[in-house]
């Protein structure tokens, strides 16, 4: 069953989403406007971008909203 939570920042808006409970135990970040930016595979303890190339070795979702041009920081 997937699950969305909602991500704001400090002045409480909405700065994405982060849909969990996919079949491989990743994670679909996207940015405020609904655009995939990137998935977090807990298993390898890693976040990938969307061209499938590794940016980060944690498994942290947050580590998305900053880093790609697609959020709106």
């Amino acid at each position: 069953m997937l699950k969305t939570r909602i991500i704001r920042d400090s002045k409480n808006r909405v700065c994405g989403t982060v849909t969990s409970g996919y079949q491989d135990g990743s994670e679909a970040v996207r940015n405020s406007r609904g655009a995939l930016i990137g998935h977090v595979l807990s298993r390898q303890n890693i976040n990938k971008d969307m061209s499938n190339c590794i940016i980060s070795h944690t498994a942290d979702s947050g580590f998305f909203f900053g880093y790609s041009e697609g959020s709106d920081d």
